[in-house]
Formats: C-alpha cells, sequence, structure tokens
C-alpha cells in the first residue's frame, strides 16, 4: 500500500485525508480507466464542455481542476472513479456493472442540466403530430429562439443531414424555429438525442 503522494494522480490527492490507496501499478490502471470514462461521457454528453473548476464555497477539492460543465454547474470526473481506488482486501471493489451505472447516471445529469440552462427553457422540443394524410407521421421540432437566429445556417445544414438519415422520409424547415420532420419509426426522444448531439458539436460557445 502506498500513501496519497503529490505524485499521485489529481483525483485522487483531493480525497479527505490521507487514506492508503493501491499500488503505483493499480493506480495507473485506474487514472487510465478514468481518461476513458472521460472519453464515454464526452460522447454521451456532447453538450458539455470542459472548465476549470470553482465554486463559492469554501474548500471544494476540485478547485481550479478540470470538470465538465453545462451552463455554471461543473462535475469532476474523478468521482465517479475515485471509490474505485479505495480497496477493500487490496483489490477494486467496484465490479464493471457499478462503474457503468454511475457513468450513465452522469450523463443523464448533465443532460438535465442542459435541458435547464438559459432560464429554463430546452435547447430543442420536440411533439408528435401524429399522421399527415399527405407526408405520414410528422414530429415538429422547435428551436431555441437564440439558436434558430445565432445559427441559422448550421441549422440549414442540419436539416439536410437529418433528412438523409435512415428511418426519416422528409425534414423541411417550417419557419425559423420550426422543422416538421416526417419519419415512420423515428421516436421523440430519438430525434431530440440526434439534434441535441448534431448541434453541440457545430456550436462552439
Amino acid at each position: 500500500m502506498n500513501l496519497v503522494t503529490e505524485e499521485s494522480p489529481s483525483w485522487l490527492r483531493h480525497c479527505v485525508g490521507n487514506k492508503p490507496t493501491l499500488s503505483r501499478e493499480s493506480l495507473i490502471i485506474v487514472d487510465g480507466l478514468i481518461s476513458y470514462v472521460c472519453r464515454v461521457v464526452e460522447r454521451g454528453a456532447p453538450e458539455a464542455r470542459w472548465h476549470v473548476g470553482h465554486t463559492p464555497t469554501k474548500s471544494w477539492v476540485w478547485e481550479n481542476h478540470p470538470v465538465l460543465a453545462v451552463g455554471d454547474d461543473g462535475w469532476a470526473l474523478g468521482e465517479l472513479v475515485q471509490r474505485s481506488a479505495q480497496p477493500i482486501g487490496g483489490q477494486i471493489r467496484d465490479d464493471d456493472s457499478g462503474l457503468a451505472l454511475r457513468v450513465q447516471a452522469f450523463i443523464d445529469q448533465l443532460h438535465r442540466a442542459s435541458r435547464t440552462t438559459d432560464g429554463d427553457e430546452p435547447l430543442v422540443e420536440i411533439e408528435d403530430l401524429g399522421e399527415d394524410p399527405l407526408r405520414g407521421r410528422e414530429l415538429e421540432v422547435s428551436l431555441r429562439e437564440d439558436i434558430a437566429n445565432k445559427y441559422s445556417r448550421v441549422v440549414d445544414r442540419m436539416v439536410k443531414n437529418l433528412a438523409k438519415e435512415n428511418g426519416i422520409t422528409g425534414a423541411v424547415r417550417e419557419d425559423r424555429e420550426i422543422l416538421l420532420i416526417a419519419t415512420p419509426t423515428w421516436e421523440t426522444e430519438r430525434l431530440e438525442e440526434w439534434v441535441t448531439r448534431y448541434l453541440a458539436a457545430k456550436i462552439r460557445d
């Protein structure tokens, strides 16, 4: 067992106290796992951005360290794996499924934060309009006003790309903030995720 030192990964140095931890070799593995988790979360919540951690709360352990943020709220990914580095009987106590559940919960948390950013107005809202006699089943996409106005060209390109997706039979920009998507198979959740991912990848703060 080794004690936490200044050479330990930053996520481990910020544990409460100076607890015994895993061997240096094991720490390298856990540190690599955190890097992998970062990539997974980035792909799962592309609307989040890396920021320097800061909060008015005194003695916040992640102050001035990288955190993933949506709006003013930031979270440190080291917290997802940190508990795994506290051994029981010399072994990591979490199994893969436990970590996977925490990662998915974290991604969901970022999505919820994204929906409540900018005065609680979501980036996009989807409504199932049902069957149209001519175009079939339609979903209506309502874009947030600032997105539709500031990134109008991005929205135009998005509509063209969306029209090429499997299961999409039509995509038109009916108004500046309104898109009509004809699809017999896509559900509102799938369309919302696709639009959110596209905009997050194309729009930079």
